[in-house]
Order: C-alpha cells, then sequence, then structure tokens
C-alpha cells in the first residue's frame, strides 16, 4: 500500500487510565489539526486549572480524565 492511500487518524493516549482518550477523524486532520478529536465512547473529558474548576475557553489548565 503506498503512503498517499493510507490514512492519518490523530489519537491523544494516557499512560494511566484509559489507553485512548480521544481520537481525529482522518476527514477532519487538515481542518481541525490543531486538536485531538472527539472523547471516544464512555470517555470524558475536561481541561480544570490549579483549584480544581473545570476552565473557561482560553484558559490554561491540564487534561482531566
Amino acid at each position: 500500500m503506498r503512503s498517499a492511500d493510507r490514512a492519518r487518524v490523530a489519537l491523544l493516549a494516557l499512560v494511566e487510565g484509559t489507553p485512548i482518550a480521544a481520537c481525529l477523524d482522518p476527514g477532519d486532520a487538515v481542518a481541525r489539526g490543531h486538536t485531538v478529536g472527539k472523547p471516544m465512547p464512555l470517555t470524558e473529558i475536561a481541561i480544570v486549572v490549579d483549584d480544581g474548576r473545570t476552565a473557561e475557553v482560553g484558559e490554561v489548565g491540564e487534561r482531566r480524565t
């Protein structure tokens, strides 16, 4: 199979917890390459700040699954 025929899939994997938390559909790779994609089924992802609350849009925080 030529490399041009292969689709790329972006995945977000974790060290602890579920092995794969999010996946970006290959069709969205160009338009949405800045994101890791949607959470996998039965997975919730939140960005939290130092005090534990969910981050607002534009706030820097850490991923919590």
